[in-house]
């Protein structure tokens, strides 16, 4: 009888540190929820900015040119922020890109490594140059934190 419950013992303790276990390796993001933007472009040559989002952690920010973009993406920056802006972009706002000035196909998506965080901003948005200069919109989805990237 004493064996018996010494293996029964030993099989719910086995059970208990499976579930414990398990349940200690799933990952998060805060805010990783996309958030897609209608963004209008002059044709003038500057960027456009996507409105600002607070960052919570270090992963990396997400971006998507959408095919209704019909735009290539000459380059695109991760600006770090102290401050929320309340319009598109950012004041005052840094290149906290990790590879800066990186091409952006349309119908693509990347993965952008930044030092939002690192570097002590709250808030943060993308930095995008269209890769030719008619006016026209650009329309993207973005998140400032990823899961599983």
């Amino acid at each position: 009888m004493k064996k018996r419950s010494s293996k029964v013992f030993a099989i719910v303790l086995a059970a208990m540190s499976i579930c414990t276990i398990g349940g200690a390796v799933t990952a998060s993001a805060a805010n990783w929820q996309d958030s897609k933007e209608l963004i209008y472009y002059s044709g003038s040559g500057d960027v456009v900015k996507t409105q600002s989002r607070t960052k919570e952690d270090t992963s990396p920010m997400y971006l998507y040119n959408l095919p209704s973009s019909h735009k290539n993406f000459s380059y695109v920056n991760c600006i770090g922020t102290s401050t929320q802006s309340p319009k598109f972009g950012y004041e005052g706002g840094r290149v906290c890109t990790a590879t800066k000035n990186t091409y952006l196909g349309v119908g693509n998506s990347k993965y952008y490594s930044s030092y939002v965080k690192e570097w002590g901003y709250n808030y943060c948005n993308f930095e995008i140059a269209p890769e030719t200069h008619s006016a026209g919109y650009i329309e993207v989805k973005w998140s400032p934190d990823s899961i599983g990237s």
